[in-house]
């Protein structure tokens, strides 16, 4: 039931429709381009290429509830063709010993490690630091 095949460069320009509505605060504007995107087939290389789906995805919470609406049906329209393409959505980091799927994108999301109180930063650990 897609209307049309979304092209790279058609997405390239409804991405940038969808920045300026914003920033020109036209809500419904914005509310067109996201349901105009969910009406026509997208690719996972589309999404993974112009990184779209980080760019709706911010809009999810947005304050206009059509805006917020229209996000998230679309970011679950798109998460439901990641999974389709067999690109697996985790939660809470993903399995054991699996890095976790940005299931929009597809790519691995970098983990990120605090460093520890006690590490100074310069790499030559040789045991427990030891009193004065």
């Amino acid at each position: 039931p897609f209307s049309t095949k979304l092209t790279m460069s058609e997405a390239a320009r409804l991405q940038r429709s969808l920045a300026k509505a914003h920033e020109e605060e036209e809500w419904s504007r914005m509310v067109d381009i996201l349901k105009e995107l969910a009406a026509t087939e997208v690719t996972v290389a589309t999404l993974e290429e112009l990184k779209i789906g980080t760019v709706v995805a911010k809009h999810r919470k947005h304050f206009r509830k059509e805006v917020a609406d229209a996000a998230k049906a679309l970011v679950k329209q798109w998460k439901q063709l990641a999974a389709a393409a067999g690109v697996e959505a985790t939660k809470g980091g993903g399995a054991k010993g699996e890095e976790p799927v940005d299931p929009l994108l597809g790519k691995k999301k970098k983990k990120t490690t605090k460093a520890r109180d006690d590490d100074d930063g310069g790499g030559d650990d040789e045991g427990p630091p030891q009193p004065p």
